[in-house]
């Protein structure tokens, strides 16, 4: 090689993705590229190569901006592909508590200065949210950080 010439004014994002998710992943998905904390650009999934090695398939995501000035050669970041969109559901803030689909003991403010545990179902999520199949109503606050320290109690005083 004598040289590499690059065009720095137009961007893809090439991603992973373990195998065992290999089946949700399609040309033609819905993308959602996170830069930093608050900053997204959505995308469309481009290729998809059909061979798995050490565990992942590789994709390529175009952007609908690919040429935005926060992009750069070379930059990690977190890609979101978007398998199946959900409507009319009751969902709650993805926190740190959630490990999939399945039942869950959460804590719920009774508005009387308690947090009380409650089983709560989960299902599917996305990268902000939560779905509640059953356990929640409309309106109730949940705490959605760690509460291991009060694994043993059915009931928290809040102050």
């Amino acid at each position: 090689k004598i040289a590499i010439i690059s065009d720095l004014s137009h961007f893809k994002v090439d991603g992973e993705i373990a195998d065992a998710y290999g089946d949700r992943i399609r040309v033609g998905s819905k993308a959602v590229v996170r830069i930093g904390r608050n900053e997204r650009m959505n995308g469309t999934v481009s290729n998809v190569t059909p061979l798995s090695r050490n565990g992942v398939i590789s994709f390529s995501v175009r952007l609908d901006d690919d040429a935005d000035s926060r992009l750069r050669s070379g930059l990690k970041t977190d890609v979101y592909i978007m398998c199946n969109v959900m409507e009319d559901v009751r969902r709650i803030k993805n926190g740190s508590f959630y490990t999939g689909p399945g039942s869950y003991e959460l804590f719920v403010f009774n508005g009387n200065d308690k947090l009380e545990r409650r089983s709560v179902r989960l299902g599917d999520s996305n990268f902000e949210f939560v779905e509640v199949v059953d356990g929640l109503n409309d309106g109730d606050r949940v705490v959605v950080s760690d509460m291991k320290r009060f694994i043993n109690a059915t009931s928290v005083k809040v102050k």
